[in-house]
């Protein structure tokens, strides 16, 4: 078998409001935790390197999404923090700006239209350091899935089909609150 190298970006930009509802754990000194919903507007734009000639493709999805989060401290310096999220419509072939052959070409070379679903969750610990600062450290996995329908114009492609993407990532940081 011959294995095969390509380069791809992942860029995620997120535009959300939240809510949250703070609570105490008992204690008058203790950290609070929170409850929260969020919803808003996220674009994500998955690049494959062309001349690598990879068969991957990438895909460019903008789509609104509404979720959960929740943040419990254990101690002190430390909370367990975990979030979800659903996507309304991920339709690959979105994307900001201006529309192109490119972006049309997502759904046009699987089928005639795209019906999509997509999720997301977090979980992970947070903490404060000192002041407004803290820390943060999360593992993140979101999933999509597309189902094609009717012809598309790349060959094979003659009744539609489903194609799905999972990406998982570790986020770690820096935080300032205030």
């Amino acid at each position: 078998s011959t294995t095969r190298e390509a380069v791809a970006t992942d860029s995620v930009l997120t535009a959300q409001a939240l809510y949250r509802y703070f609570f105490g754990m008992g204690e008058a000194n203790a950290s609070l935790g929170h409850a929260g919903l969020r919803a808003g507007l996220l674009t994500r734009a998955f690049d494959v390197d062309a001349s690598s000639n990879s068969p991957l493709t990438g895909t460019h999805r903008l789509f609104p999404a509404v979720g959960l989060e929740v943040s419990v401290p254990l101690v002190r310096w430390v909370r367990l923090e975990g979030a979800g999220q659903f996507f309304l419509s991920p339709k690959p072939g979105k994307g900001l700006g201006a529309g192109s052959a490119a972006l049309d070409a997502e759904v046009s070379d699987y089928g005639t239209s795209v019906s999509s679903f997509g999720w997301e969750a977090e979980l992970g610990v947070g903490g404060d350091i000192w002041g407004p600062f803290g820390y943060s450290v999360r593992f993140r996995l979101s999933r999509f899935q597309d189902t094609f329908s009717g012809a598309g114009t790349k060959l094979g492609w003659d009744e539609g089909g489903v194609a799905a993407e999972t990406y998982s990532s570790l986020h770690w940081g820096i935080t300032a609150s205030y």
